[in-house]
């Protein structure tokens, strides 16, 4: 029990999760490049880092 109330914890502390809905109906072709990504979370990421990199360039 001790572990999970740490776990909890740090997860408070430390993380941050955001959701993000797509619309099946309306963007079927973004939903289905995202499921087609082996780390989905690593790819956005990625995305950002690059568009981040991109932005000190301006």
């Amino acid at each position: 029990m001790a572990n999970m109330e740490y776990l909890n914890k740090y997860e408070k502390d430390n993380l941050r999760q955001i959701r993000l809905k797509i619309n099946r109906k309306t963007e079927p072709e973004l939903l289905e490049w995202i499921e087609k990504q082996e780390n989905i979370q690593g790819y956005i990421k990625r995305l950002i880092l690059e568009d981040m990199d991109k932005g000190k360039d301006r």
